[in-house]
């Protein structure tokens, strides 16, 4: 039985191209997003942003004794 639906065509394996053409489409699209998604932050002028910006350059120096002393 499953042969006579193989054999009768009823199913199609093969991707249409404009399905392959989309799909390529969105990957260039999702590949470049980050480039353009990219923001320019600054820890504000505050005690809090002090505080935030002493917490990661402590983390990003990767001392363990900095990180500790906070």
């Amino acid at each position: 039985m499953l042969r006579q639906s193989l054999s009768s065509g009823k199913f199609r394996t093969e991707v249409p191209v404009r399905y392959l053409r989309k799909v390529a489409l969105a990957l260039v699209v999702l590949a470049a997003l980050p480039f353009y998604a990219h923001a320019d932050v600054s820890v504000p002028d505050t005690p809090a942003g002090h505080t935030l910006k002493a917490f990661l350059d402590a983390f990003n120096s990767g001392g363990h004794e900095r990180i500790a002393a906070m």
